[in-house]
């Protein structure tokens, strides 16, 4: 289908779509997507597969051997499983059937599947995502793995008649490693292993789309476990475009909002929000890029205080601050005399010049860690000199801010740092130095704490 859009001025715009006409009986149906047809299972294992439907899906029943065995619920991605231990089925060929119960009380059935089946053996099954689900924000792929035994071995192994060799052999029978792989068996990476497992899904190294894993559990003995299962990875973000109403319209009585809204997957909801007064009003101006607060101890001044706001992805900051380094508060460190302190009124202008994210040498555990560094100038008033007359002096700064911790799912208070400064003041006078000792440039150090609000 392709639907062509015209202006007066002869400029053409097309878009094109495929679609499938679909006049079969089965276009509301299930699928079985593990264990394939006539797989052999053994242990605790997963049953999966996918819904398609017309009607809102309200639950699924599982059949074995044509007897209700479970229940379950599709998942918004619309998927199933079940999971069936040795309770539900005995060892042998069996036959499974799933059916679904869609709104109207219509039913939707599966074609019927084989598996060969043994109690005993090892398995190995996930259990916090589903298949078909999405993998958001870096999750953690869990399970649980181990052997079934059958009931002879949990008596011999019970039993003090028991030569040692056997049950050394039973004892033996424990998960040895679990092993996650993308393509389909070709390699293997090790997850954290034990009769519970889990692996870390990078999804920031993982392509948009359908993912298929297969984990494999093998115990001491070498006997093996394996099961399947798909995620998806989706980092795309809707698209909305507003139609109706204009900008600066006027309305009275009703106002109806309409536009168009997609998403590359499957949109779940749009949702609209009023508030009172201009748009503007919500907003600040687009080249200030965050607020903080700052407060740091030494250096010219006892304490400082201040507040800045971040330009250019947050690497230039503009503070202005006061301090106070008084006659009395200096008295409690020191008896020399004071040249400059009092009450300071301060800029400070910093630029960073490194950023150093930690994950680069640490792995994606540490995205919330960084470093950076950054030179800058200071000017502040000092208020009490020696010549009894408030005096400006300025700083060189050198700033070294470690450790930056950032909450990525934090809008405000995301950011906070630690950071060390050194300063390096610049005093004029017009004494000859070469008689009279008196310095020109002091340097101070300085440790400070940065919160950034937005």
């Amino acid at each position: 289908m392709e639907v062509s859009g015209y202006d007066r001025a002869g400029n053409v715009t097309r878009v094109s779509r495929n679609f499938e006409v679909y006049r079969k009986p089965d276009r509301n149906r299930i699928e079985f997507l593990y264990p394939m047809n006539g797989e052999h299972v053994q242990g605790m294992f997963k049953l999966y597969g996918r819904v398609v439907s017309e009607d809102p899906v309200e639950s699924l029943l599982l059949y074995i051997d044509d007897e209700h065995a479970a229940t379950a619920e599709m998942t918004h991605s619309g998927y199933y499983e079940f999971t069936v231990t040795p309770e539900l089925m005995a060892g042998g060929e069996h036959k499974l059937n799933v059916q679904a119960i869609a709104k109207g009380d219509k039913i939707i059935r599966s074609e019927d599947r084989t598996v060969i089946y043994q109690p005993s053996g090892p398995w190995v099954v996930i259990d916090n995502l589903v298949m078909g689900d999405f993998a958001v924000d870096r999750p953690w792929l869990m399970g649980t793995a181990g052997y079934a035994f059958t009931e002879e071995e949990v008596l011999a192994l019970e039993s003090k008649e028991t030569p040692k060799e056997e049950k050394r052999r039973l004892e033996n029978k424990t998960v040895e490693s679990v092993e996650i792989s993308f393509d389909n068996g070709k390699s293997f990476q090790r997850t954290e292993s034990g009769k519970k497992w889990r692996y870390r899904l990078e999804t920031g190294d993982l392509r948009e789309g359908y993912h298929f894993m297969l984990v494999r559990a093998k115990m001491q003995t070498g006997e093996v476990a394996v099961t399947r299962t798909i995620i998806q990875i989706d980092k795309t973000a809707p698209t909305i475009r507003l139609i109706s109403p204009g900008e600066g319209g006027r309305y009275n009585n009703e106002l109806v909002f309409s536009g168009l809204s997609s998403d590359d997957i499957e949109l779940d909801s749009v949702m609209l929000s009023l508030r009172p007064g201009d748009k503007s009003r919500y907003a600040i101006p687009a080249f200030i890029q965050g607020l903080y607060f700052d407060w740091h101890f030494w250096g010219a001044t006892l304490y400082d205080v201040g507040m800045g706001l971040t330009f250019f992805d947050d690497n230039v900051k503009l503070q202005v601050q006061f301090g106070q380094f008084t006659k009395e508060q200096r008295e409690v460190f020191t008896s020399s005399a004071m040249r400059y302190g009092g009450n300071v009124f301060g800029l400070k202008l910093l630029a960073n010049v490194v950023y150093l994210p930690l994950d680069y040498f640490f792995g994606p555990d540490f995205y919330w860690l960084s470093a950076t560094a950054a030179i800058g100038a200071n000017f502040s008033m000092f208020s009490e000199t020696q010549s009894g007359q408030p005096q400006i002096l300025s700083a060189i700064l050198l700033q070294l801010e470690f450790p930056r911790v950032t909450l990525p799912k934090r809008k405000t208070f995301r950011t906070f740092s630690l950071y060390t400064e050194g300063q390096f003041w610049f005093i004029s006078t017009d004494i000859d130095s070469s008689e009279v000792n008196i310095d020109s440039i002091l340097p101070h150090i300085t440790g400070g704490i940065r919160m950034n609000i937005f």
